[in-house]
């Protein structure tokens, strides 16, 4: 039962959109202080957890009642079927498998490869599953586990785009931090080359209005050409735009 039921829950995980190697691991080994395990199956859920499943629930009682017509010894086998799974879901929960993998949620997922092995357990013993939880077992027919491993998948899944947009978010904000020193570079230079026109102009001004009659006196009286004589300063009229500054710093720190 246990080879048909480890091919299932394969078949089953990757309906289910696991890749085995990335998604899901078969038989790994694992080890701790209390000694060496190696479960059937280990899913890896989005936060780097593992879930440990097992599929070697034992079903010859069931196979046994299905085959007998005698109703009294049909009714004993399904009983007995019913312990089985029990013993087997405690024999689950001391192996501790949770302890044995970090990040494992504290419990084990125990498959039962066909829902009539699940109905008749619980129908020979109610509380089965709640029992079981108790012993941190959850036992799963393959529609609770199919459910169970897609809304695993999702959360991958969503996991994968929350990083992504993690990312993108921090890309973005570095973006505007170096925008924002850029910004500053420019301002500077903006204020520097501001000044410097202005200085321009003003020492300019006090050529234009007082060296520059005198060179020209000097020249009359030396004949020099006005071709050959000193040239005229053009005022520089163009300035570092300042008007979008003040909006555009407060657009970078409200950014």
């Amino acid at each position: 039962q246990g080879s048909f039921g480890e091919e299932s829950l394969k078949s089953l995980l990757k309906d289910a959109g696991f890749v085995e190697g990335k998604n899901f691991k078969v038989q790994q080994t694992a080890s701790n202080e209390e000694g060496l395990v190696r479960p059937d199956y280990i899913v890896e859920t989005s936060d780097g957890g593992k879930i440990v499943i097992d599929s070697k629930v034992p079903i010859h009682h069931f196979q046994g009642a299905v085959k007998e017509q005698d109703q009294d010894k049909k009714k004993e086998l399904m009983k007995r079927h019913a312990e089985a799974v029990l013993k087997h879901a405690k024999d689950l929960g001391a192996k501790k498998y949770p302890d044995y993998f970090k990040g494992s949620p504290d419990f084990t997922v125990m498959y039962l490869h066909n829902v009539a092995l699940f109905i008749a357990a619980v129908e020979e013993k109610p509380d089965l599953v709640e029992q079981a939880m108790k012993m941190k077992v959850i036992i799963c027919p393959p529609s609770l586990v199919y459910a169970t491993l897609k809304t695993v998948m999702l959360a991958m899944k969503e996991r994968d785009i929350e990083k992504n947009a993690e990312r993108i978010l921090d890309a973005a904000t570095d973006l505007h931090k170096r925008l924002k020193t850029f910004w500053g570079h420019l301002q500077k230079v903006g204020s520097g080359l501001s000044t410097a026109v202005r200085a321009f102009n003003s020492a300019r001004g006090s050529w234009e209005t007082r060296l520059m009659p005198k060179a020209r006196e000097f020249e009359k009286l030396n004949t020099i050409t006005k071709n050959e004589g000193i040239k005229e300063l053009n005022m520089l009229e163009e300035m570092p735009v300042q008007s979008e500054e003040s909006e555009d710093n407060q657009n970078l720190n409200e950014g």
